[in-house]
């Protein structure tokens, strides 16, 4: 599992005459990358600096050939620096100059967000934006430190608040796939404080396990979430990182129906719900049990799949709406009885839909 940073390099201020030295070093760095034709030819320094993919691949570039600048990387004794996080001669290390590289090319995307934005004939206006912009960029300057992080500039300026940063802190370092992104940013940064307070110790797991449990959790008190979590056990994050619909349907169901489907609740789709909301208390059990002792615990899967509930589940569901109590309590047949004699009427069925799904 993912763990937050143990070493976050600072964030310096330099005078010029180190600035030149540093942009210096990587001019050089990046003319020996193109030279040897590890880098494609015509890319300047600037061009790094308004792409921030292109900048990306120049970093993981010299990552992967680092011999080429073991001559510019020295330490205080005038050797090779050994690591990322060992002084330079300019007295700055890799990490820190990576970490500039971040910063500054999200300033350069700030400045172009407000090109973009705004209205050159407005000088007053195109000003405004411009220092709007930049103030943006200057809020998460704290958030922004590592080359992977690179790809998510313009989704961190766009679509995610200096709020979400304030509260996810560290953990924002666990996050690295964009619909985990997208997943938080739905979430109002004052929601994500209170699902932070709620899971408490727990959150940098959930941030590490499936951050977009974020969604489902804002749906929760403390005595939902430790009821979701006796149900759902190791399960827990899947669960709220599912559809966050979900977790409100089961919280509106009766205590006695979510009782039944517990055991179940991990997999449950909001298809499969939507087909037991017909069902009544009585009948909801024996439906439930016989389809274990039909599929077993691997069955459970077959939940998550709207064909499932839409072909299977429904069959069996009408028939037991469209059941006659007198006619089954004549023939001895109890709710028991008939869930085991329709879910092992159709269980092939079941088993051979389950085979042609794709992987």
């Amino acid at each position: 599992m993912a763990e937050t940073p143990q070493h976050i390099p600072s964030l310096v201020e330099f005078e010029d005459r180190t600035k030149d030295i540093v942009i210096g070093a990587i001019k050089l760095i990046l003319k020996r990358l193109r030279k040897k034709g590890a880098f494609p030819d015509g890319i300047e320094y600037a061009d790094l600096l308004r792409d921030p993919d292109q900048m990306l691949a120049f970093i993981t570039c010299y990552k992967h050939n680092r011999e080429i600048g073991q001559d510019v990387t020295l330490d205080a004794h005038g050797d090779p620096a050994p690591d990322d996080t060992t002084p330079l001669v300019c007295g700055l290390t890799l990490a820190q100059i990576e970490r500039l590289l971040v910063y500054t090319c999200a300033k350069k995307r700030g400045v172009s967000m407000a090109r973009e934005t705004s209205d050159p004939a407005d000088a007053q206006g195109a000003a405004e934006v411009a220092a709007a912009w930049a103030q943006r960029v200057a809020a998460i300057k704290e958030w922004l430190v590592f080359d992977w992080q690179l790809p998510l500039i313009d989704f961190y300026l766009t679509q995610m608040k200096p709020g979400h940063f304030r509260v996810l802190d560290l953990t924002v370092f666990l996050v690295r796939e964009a619909e985990d992104l997208e997943a938080l940013a739905s979430v109002e940064p004052s929601d994500l404080r209170r699902v932070r307070d709620l899971v408490d110790t727990r959150f940098e797991e959930m941030m590490a396990a499936h951050p977009s449990a974020a969604r489902g959790l804002v749906s929760c008190d403390q005595q939902s979430f430790d009821m979701f979590a006796e149900m759902t056990t190791s399960r827990l994050w899947e669960f709220f990182g599912g559809d966050p619909q979900r977790v409100v349907e089961v919280l509106r169901l009766e205590e006695n129906r979510r009782t039944v489907i517990a055991p179940f609740v991990a997999d449950i789709g909001m298809a499969t719900l939507r087909q037991l909301e017909q069902v009544p208390n009585d009948m909801l059990a024996p439906i439930m049990t016989g389809f274990t002792k039909t599929f077993g615990d691997e069955g459970t899967r077959f939940l998550q799949e709207e064909t499932f509930a839409r072909k299977f589940l429904f069959t069996i569901v009408g028939d037991f709406l469209g059941s006659d109590r007198e006619a089954l309590a004549d023939a001895d047949l109890t709710f028991d009885k008939l869930s085991e004699m329709k879910w092992n009427g159709i269980k092939s069925a079941v088993e051979t839909w389950w085979r042609t799904l794709p992987n």
